[in-house]
């Protein structure tokens, strides 16, 4: 992909990043690879949060050095008194720079000895990291041992840095990666900012780099699929997708309703929890209690953009799609898209308590209404679940679980907004490798977790049920897609899209939308000469 000049790519991102700030007033929006307890993302249904996650150690190369010795034979004895031989170390894999990983794991040089970084300082730069942050589990606490182990058996070092606040974050990134320097870097970026540099030339095809497998159960697949343009892929992201969107529900409502307060649970489980299920639901959990014809108990109360988001993920569908030339392009007239728009616009019609907004002049007035029990049940984020549980939140128990599934989909699917890992194209072919090499060893799943559950140890607190974490977050870290539409810029920007769900169908909204929503989509193309 060839680069475009320095100043046009400036030009670009400069209205890229007016575009970014637009939607965020926040420099501590946070990725999830670095924080370590859930509660602390909480930014307005746009903070990515993530522990970042190690992974699977080498084990140590202590080949043992045992000697052989025999007893002395008679000359004339036709046994044959040859010392076998130790096994010797024979390559498990070979990359094309010679280095090879031996039957022990450890990754040595052509010559047999171990790789040696010489000291090499890899900077993950983001916007959001804080200096002095204490492991506080054994989990962290583990991973913290193995990596300072593979940093000294490689000599390297890997620190996290906070390049810049989330305004001037982009701008910083692309002055790098179009003029280069001497740090090696592997730099953070949420979505909203990968289109252009990725377009322009400015991100590494990661694909060239034979020490990324990205085939490996580690990687993120739907960040893999979101960077790749035909061959090359430009994006990583070694951790499970976060927790998103979901249903809550009061529990103390449903038994009111004559409702099994688990319901939802084993639904879920049994993969049952489907849209018609949904609305059988809330036809039971919408009520007229005094009987004065005037439904006094709701269904639902939810934020428009969470509710829609759901629901289109839940039936396969995507307001942006990439065809098979990695072309985007506005994918919100599909049938998959419009089944679920318009179903969406049905519930809520039906279901949804009417909005307080005009009364109250509070956009977020169902969130308050939820907490009170004035509706049974809310399509929200995970982050959702602190301020449901903390001193100010339900007094009622509540569950959590998928959003159901749609006609389109076969088993449950939310959708991912998590940030990604890039290496800048300005470094040469062995410098990048290096990159690679360290931060592949840096990601991998700590020794003696590989399997391990303790990922959840900081959401037990935050739910009021074991299921909500064990099941729920459990499936949302594997049955997730990710969402597209962020990456173009001025796209949908507020969940805009959504603002007329209640009024238009889905053809009409499109229909308003489209040339606009276009323009910003070939925008993005006109990069790439697509």
């Amino acid at each position: 992909m060839k680069k475009l000049s320095k100043a046009v790519v400036l030009l670009l991102v400069l209205a890229m990043v007016l575009s970014v700030v637009g939607c965020s007033s926040s420099d501590d929006k946070k990725d999830p690879a670095t924080t370590t307890t859930p509660a602390a993302s909480t930014d307005d249904k746009k903070d990515d949060k993530k522990d970042e996650k190690p992974a699977e150690t080498d084990k140590k190369d202590d080949v043992k050095d045992d000697t052989s010795s025999t007893e002395p034979t008679d000359s004339n004895d036709s046994t044959d008194d040859t010392v076998e031989p130790d096994d010797e170390v024979v390559e498990t894999k070979t990359f094309a720079n010679g280095i090879y990983i031996n039957e022990e794991g450890t990754y040595c040089n052509p010559d047999g000895s171990t790789v040696d970084l010489g000291g090499m300082e890899i900077l993950m730069g983001d916007w959001f990291s804080k200096e002095g942050v204490e492991p506080t589990t054994a989990f962290e606490e583990a991973t913290e041992e193995y990596r300072n182990e593979i940093m000294e058996k490689y000599n390297f070092k890997i620190k996290f840095q906070k390049v810049s606040g989330y305004g001037t974050y982009l701008e910083n990134f692309t002055n790098f990666a179009t003029s280069g320097g001497d740090e090696n870097y592997v730099f953070c970026l949420g979505k909203q900012m990968v289109a252009t540099p990725m377009l322009s030339g400015l991100l590494y095809d990661l694909n060239t780099l034979d020490v990324l497998d990205f085939s490996e159960e580690k990687w993120d697949a739907s960040t893999s699929y979101l960077t790749t343009q035909g061959k090359s892929t430009y994006g990583m992201r070694a951790d499970a997708p976060e927790p998103r969107g979901g249903v809550y529900w009061n529990k103390r409502l449903f038994e009111e309703a004559g409702v099994d307060p688990d319901l939802p649970y084993d639904l879920q489980a049994k993969n049952e929890w489907t849209w018609e299920t949904f609305e059988d639901l809330c036809k039971q959990l919408t009520r007229d209690t005094d009987n004065d014809g005037v439904n006094d108990c709701w269904a639902m109360t939810s934020f428009k953009g969470d509710f829609i988001n759901a629901v289109i993920a839940s039936n396969n569908a995507q307001l942006v799609d990439i065809d098979e030339n990695g072309k985007y392009y506005l994918a919100s007239n599909s049938d998959n898209y419009v089944e679920a728009y318009d179903w969406g616009r049905y519930m809520r019609q039906n279901y949804e308590m009417p909005s307080l907004e005009e009364e109250t002049g509070d956009w977020a007035y169902m969130y308050p209404c939820f907490i009170n029990a004035e509706a049974a049940m809310q399509v929200a984020e995970e982050y959702r679940a602190g301020d449901l549980s903390g001193e100010e939140g339900m007094a009622d128990d509540f569950g959590f679980v998928m959003f159901p599934r749609g006609p389109k989909c076969e088993e449950l699917t939310g959708y991912s907004t998590d940030n990604l890992y890039v290496i800048p194209s300005c470094y040469d072919a062995e410098r990048a490798w290096k990159i690679a090499f360290a931060y592949n060893l840096f990601t991998e799943k700590t020794p003696g977790y590989e399997d391990d559950e303790d990922w959840m140890t900081p959401y037990y607190p935050l739910f009021k049920d074991e299921r909500a974490v064990e099941e729920t977050l459990a499936l949302m870290r594997t049955h997730q897609v990710s969402t597209i539409w962020p990456c173009i810029p001025k796209l949908n920007t507020d969940n805009e899209y959504s603002w007329d769900l209640d009024a238009v169908t889905a053809i009409e909204r499109y229909e308003a939308k489209k040339e606009e929503y276009q323009s910003y989509i070939d925008a993005v193309n006109v990069l790439a000469g697509k």
